[in-house]
């Protein structure tokens, strides 16, 4: 159980918002918000580097009809 706990730690510590992991990343505007859109996200919504940046590159690769999946 302790590594669930230091798990779950570890990683509440790296969430960020999305728009602090944007303007970290130097993510275009348009980017953000096109990926806003297509997976609902609100102002403010935290995750880490690595869950932000797989949906970014998914939604950029996605059909110009939506997402899929």
């Amino acid at each position: 159980m302790k590594n669930t706990a230091k798990n779950k730690e570890e990683k509440t510590s790296q969430l960020k918002t999305i728009e602090e992991l944007a303007e970290g990343l130097k993510l275009p505007p348009w980017k953000l918000a096109g990926a806003k859109a297509a997976y609902k996200w609100g102002e403010g919504k935290e995750m880490t580097e690595k869950e932000f940046l797989e949906k970014v590159q998914s939604w950029c690769k996605g059909s110009i009809k939506g997402v899929k999946g």
